[in-house]
């Protein structure tokens, strides 16, 4: 394990605006509305094809969220900041309703609907998680911050810090989960798979190239990985990215970057043709 916490310690002192020409903090209004600067997730979408990315694009000012999307942020927001997670979601305690109103599918009746509308009448506006995703999210970070180093090393980092910079002219910006000005930066992931499996996941989501991307433009030294199971035993792994990885997620997320110079800087999103996509093999 690294010896993390022998870094200065800096982490009571507010962060610049600006701390080097090419890095610029932003808040998450400008993240969520910006359309100029590419992210890693819009790579994931060209990597498919370049309709992919126009879809994804199109949709992007959609209001609905996805549930995956709702328990990714329930998760990172109770292991990073969970003194804002009951301002940010409202937990769907459905399990004694549940049990008066009985039978096979009690959550088809019209009983349960109505109980239903009028506990999600009172969220005012929050994000909705279900209880059994709640439970598991409560056990998984109980498990992170019952051991000391991970909640120390959380404890001395920013959390859900938003930088932007420009690369061979393509705006690019980055949201990363917790960093140590410029030391490392950590980021948390939910699997289904046990630590022993991680690997292959970090090679199937192309976590190599998100790394690389959020390294390069934080200008971090060190990037980590902690990765914790999504049920019991909730099993934890720590990783710190090598050379070799981010070197071919560079190369990766560089190849891309010239696919979108080609697709949607220099030629424009509106001359893909809606139906196929044509290309050289």
């Amino acid at each position: 394990m690294h010896e993390l916490l022998k870094f200065e310690d800096r982490s009571q002192q507010e962060l610049p605006t600006r701390i080097t020409d090419k890095i610029i903090y932003e808040d998450d209004d400008w993240y969520y509305a910006d359309r100029e600067h590419v992210t890693n997730s819009m790579l994931s979408e060209l990597k498919k094809s370049p309709l992919h990315l126009k879809a994804y694009l199109d949709k992007a000012n959609q209001k609905e969220e996805k549930n995956h999307n709702v328990y990714g942020r329930a998760f990172h927001c109770a292991i990073l900041e969970p003194n804002f997670f009951n301002e940010r979601f409202f937990v769907l305690d459905d399990e004694k309703v549940c049990l008066e109103i009985g039978g096979a599918k009690p959550r088809g009746t019209k009983k349960y609907k109505e109980w239903k509308a009028n506990k999600l009448e009172k969220s005012k506006g929050k994000a909705i998680l279900g209880l059994d995703d709640y439970n598991d999210i409560m056990r998984m970070r109980d498990k992170i911050h019952g051991i000391d180093y991970f909640r120390n090393l959380i404890e001395i980092t920013h959390k859900e810090q938003i930088m932007h910079d420009e690369i061979h002219g393509i705006k690019r910006k980055v949201k990363l989960d917790a960093v140590r000005h410029e030391d490392f930066a950590l980021d948390l992931k939910s699997s289904k798979d046990p630590v022993g499996k991680f690997r292959n996941s970090f090679y199937k989501y192309d976590y190599g190239r998100q790394m690389s991307w959020y390294k390069d433009t934080s200008l971090v030294k060190s990037i980590f990985v902690l990765s914790v199971e999504k049920t019991w035993p909730y099993s934890i792994g720590f990783f710190e990215v090598s050379d070799d990885t981010l070197d071919r997620g560079r190369e990766e997320y560089e190849s891309l970057l010239e696919n979108y110079n080609v697709n949607f800087l220099n030629r424009g999103i509106k001359n893909f043709d809606t139906h196929y996509t044509r290309q050289f093999i």
